[in-house]
Formats: C-alpha cells, structure tokens, sequence
C-alpha cells in the first residue's frame, strides 16, 4: 500500500489510472479491501456500479463489505438488490451471513437446517451462527448444533479442533470445569 501510495498519491488519483477498466476497478477495490481500507474499496465498488448496475460479483463484494463494518442497514439494501437481479444459492447464503449479524439467530438456523446440500460455504455459516449462538447465550440451540456439526465434520481435524474451541467456550461460561479442561485438551490433540 504504502509504495503505491508514494507512487500515485491518493485513491482518488489510482481510481483516474483505472478509469472505466472494469478488470482494473475491480482488481483496485479487492486490493482496498485486502489492504484493510474497506470505505475506500466501498468507493471503488460504488464506482464499478455507476458504469454496470447489475454487476453481480460487486454487488456481492459490496454487501460483504458492508456487513464487515457492521453497516447493516446499507447491506440489507444491497442484498434486496441482489435478490431481484440475481435470486441464487450465493444470495441465499448472504442473506444468511446478514441474519445472524443480524442476531436474527433462530432464523439463520432454520434456513441453514434447510439447505440440502452442505459444502464449506455452509460450513463457515454454521461456524458463524455457532459463535454468535455462544455470545447470545442461547445454549439449547447451540448444543445440538455443535453435535450436527462434529458427527459431519469428524473426518477434518481443523473442523474438529474449531468445534472443541467453541464447546470449551460453551462449557466454561456454564460452568463445567472439568468438561471445559476436557474439550481444551480434544482441540489441542488436534492441532498438532
């Protein structure tokens, strides 16, 4: 960042190199993004979309973005735009990630319970809803949840050890000393 800085000075001077180059806009906005400068990669995105409004990967990237820095209000927008002009799984998995940032947590679970098919992108959704289900306190829904996700996930050692961190968690603030010594010594085993 900071030698393309020296070089170029401001976003506003990289936005004038990359002009109305789709593949440079958007190169530029994920670099933003990467380089932790999220307003600056909302700008470029908002950008890409005054030249296509119905750039379908943007309009992803921009509800990501603003779900990151917690403004919900522009990323709910975003996703209804999403839904009119692309009603897929990817929207469906947004709309998902928004509910439980959302701390719409039962809901999220209900539309995770129904997606047939579970790959990683659910994975990482499950994972979500699991930490947000721990910090809202909302242990009877978080137990069996963590048991649906240990007996499909008991082949990933990296899966497994995310499980066990979450239960420790889970059994400490309950107060379960030794299940919680357990759980922290199951996830050690499997990192290493």
């Amino acid at each position: 960042y900071v030698t393309v800085m020296r070089r170029y000075g401001t976003t506003e001077a990289l936005l004038t190199v990359a002009s109305e180059d789709m593949r440079r806009l958007r190169l530029l906005a994920k670099w933003l993004r990467g380089t932790g400068r999220p307003a600056e990669a909302i700008a470029v995105f908002e950008k890409i979309l005054s030249i296509d409004a119905d750039d379908v990967s943007t309009i992803r990237m921009l509800a990501h973005v603003s779900m990151e820095r917690g403004d919900l209000a522009k990323a709910r927008s975003i996703l209804s735009r999403l839904r009119l002009i692309a009603p897929d799984r990817e929207a469906d998995l947004l709309e998902i990630q928004f509910e439980i940032r959302n701390q719409s947590l039962r809901q999220a679970a209900a539309r995770i319970d129904g997606i047939p098919v579970k790959d990683t992108a659910v994975d990482h959704l499950e994972f979500l809803l699991a930490e947000s289900l721990l910090d809202a306190n909302e242990i009877a829904l978080l137990r069996p949840r963590l048991a649906a996700l240990e007996a499909r996930l008991s082949q990933d050692r990296a899966l497994m050890a995310r499980i066990h961190d979450i239960r420790a968690r889970l059994e400490q603030r309950a107060g379960n000393e030794h299940q919680y010594r357990w759980e922290i010594e199951q996830r050690d085993i499997l990192r290493r």
